[in-house]
């Protein structure tokens, strides 16, 4: 190798060690220009690429390396780092066992399989390639983490905190194990010592986003409002973080002189946010602010019938200039929102009538009997998916007293075949349009039973007589240890008392209403 080239690769590589690959980009682009083919120089820039979101990019230097050094496991490993990051991960799979023929000693491609491996949720095949890259590299601080991020979402938490504490052993000052940490003793409900391990992440990494947001989940969940609101801001910081929209517009921070002027506020997150949230529409309102509230699609017709005094529009719709834009869940910052201060008292959506005729004929309810509105699960790529979802089979118990109607798009297979066999369980998914339909069937209803869904806000805002079932570690909204909710006064929430319990939780209600019905 040309000696510059070489001396320019080793202050590169130095560069890069040290997290700083916008120094080390001019050098390899040089040593490029003195060695087109220079394997090492190729590989790197593609490091330095992906390390810039490049990601194609990158892969396209990494395969020009590749064909110089077809046997490169370094390479190998780095096409499965990118892969990874495309969320491509049968092809990482792939990449990174290529890697391991060729450097079967790797631990760093072993501990990164696992990650995939963990991202596909084949989590056994995951904690065995964890404990592979441990054994070969044990003071390995990185995969003492990963695998303790798998241990946590096989639920078995304490063995999650003796791995994150071999992390932090090895590792002091390893930010990202102590978040990881916190985040275990949140799922436990050892909420002080979560808000302890965060803040050591964070003092550790002030730039660490996830401790932030995890942070303010824990404070909002124990109603710590004024400091979880600041950090929920974080969420626009996280990984694979939702793209901020509009950032064309003026942000509005503050309340201050906003009578006339023309505000977007716009949805984010999933269906049941948009509809919480909204209410804080009407508080801008109030304040005599023009509002344009920009929502998804299924929501439109439902929130602009009962948004008379703002402009409804869909995602995507144009809507001009306007003085100020906000992302709805940001609204609560701004208003200084508490426990004691949430707008809560009168139901905030309307039925459309239309569709209230439509469905009143279309259901023919029986009354000789309760007609119960349900809903089992909810969006399958949901991340706490697996603790909010239960089976169908499960509101059984509810058919003795009551007609049910399914009031969700999906299903899963499972509540599919369960459906077919039962006599008073109705589907009504295949016809639901948009939340119009469901907020006009929710209407009919005596009253409705849900996990935690956007049909749980739904019912909730329309005030109808809700009941919640909630898994052992709630959702931040539904708070700790109580059964009414100060977001809606027309829910009663009922809660696992031990982890997947979920029988026990529809006993209780079954009995609230046995003792309703007497």
């Amino acid at each position: 190798m040309n000696s510059q080239a070489l001396f320019l690769l080793n202050q590169a590589l130095q560069y890069l060690r040290n997290g700083n690959p916008n120094s080390a980009e001019p050098l390899l682009k040089q040593t490029l220009r003195i060695e087109p083919k220079n394997v090492d120089a190729l590989r790197l820039f593609g490091v330095v690429l992906a390390q810039k979101d490049h990601y194609i990019e990158a892969l396209s230097y990494f395969k020009k390396a590749l064909k110089l050094d077809p046997k490169n496991g370094l390479i190998f490993s780095n096409i499965g780092n990118t892969l990874q990051k495309l969320k491509h991960y049968d092809e990482a799979l792939l990449a990174y066992d290529d890697a391991i023929t060729f450097l079967p000693n790797y631990a760093e491609a072993y501990s990164n399989r696992g990650n995939t491996l963990h991202e596909l949720k084949r989590y056994e095949e995951a904690l065995s390639a964890h404990h592979q890259a441990i054994a070969l590299q044990p003071d390995y601080a990185e995969a003492y983490s990963n695998l303790g991020n798998t241990l946590q979402k096989l639920k078995r938490h304490n063995e999650a905190l003796i791995a994150y504490g071999n992390a932090i052993s090895l590792n002091p000052r390893f930010s990202e194990a102590w978040c990881n940490k916190g985040f275990t003793l949140s799922e436990l409900k050892h909420y002080d010592e979560a808000l302890a391990a965060y803040d050591e992440a964070i003092k550790l990494d002030h730039n660490n986003a996830e401790a932030y947001w995890n942070k303010s989940l824990t404070e909002l969940v124990t109603g710590e409002f004024i400091s979880g609101w600041r950090n929920y801001e974080y969420r626009w910081k996280k990984k694979e973080a939702e793209a901020y929209k509009h950032t064309e517009c003026q942000p509005l921070t503050n309340l201050n002189n906003i009578a006339g002027k023309k505000i977007l506020v716009w949805s984010e997150q999933g269906y049941g946010d948009t509809i919480q949230f909204s209410r804080f529409v009407k508080s801008l309102l109030a304040l005599n602010a023009e509002v344009i509230f920009e929502v998804q699609k299924p929501l439109k017709s439902l929130l602009a019938d009962s948004f008379t005094g703002c402009t409804v529009i869909s995602e995507g719709d144009e809507y001009g200039t306007v003085d100020f834009s906000i992302p709805l869940l940001s609204l609560p910052l701004i208003f200084s929102v508490i426990l004691d201060n949430i707008p809560n008292k009168i139901s905030y959506l309307e039925k459309i009538d239309q569709k209230t005729g439509y469905w009143k004929n279309k259901l023919n309810l029986d009354k000789t009997c309760l007609n119960i509105g349900v809903a089992c699960s909810g969006n399958e790529n949901h991340k706490n998916d697996i603790n909010r979802s239960m089976d169908l089979k499960l509101f059984e118990p509810l058919t003795k007293f009551a007609n049910l109607f399914l009031i969700q798009k999906n299903m899963r297979p499972n509540d599919e075949a369960y459906l077919e066999k039962s006599s008073n369980i109705f589907y009504l998914g295949n016809e639901i349009q948009d939340f119009t339909d469901s907020a006009a069937i929710v209407g009919e209803m005596d009253a409705i039973v849900s996990v935690d869904t956007s049909l749980a806000h739904l019912s909730g805002a329309l005030g109808k007589p809700t009941f919640i079932a909630i898994p052992w570690t709630p959702e931040w909204r539904w708070l700790l240890d109580r059964q009414d909710s100060p977001w809606y006064p027309e829910v009663k929430i009922f809660r696992q008392k031990s982890p997947d319990n979920w029988i026990e939780v529809i006993n209780e209600i079954v009995e609230y209403f046995n003792d309703k019905l007497k």
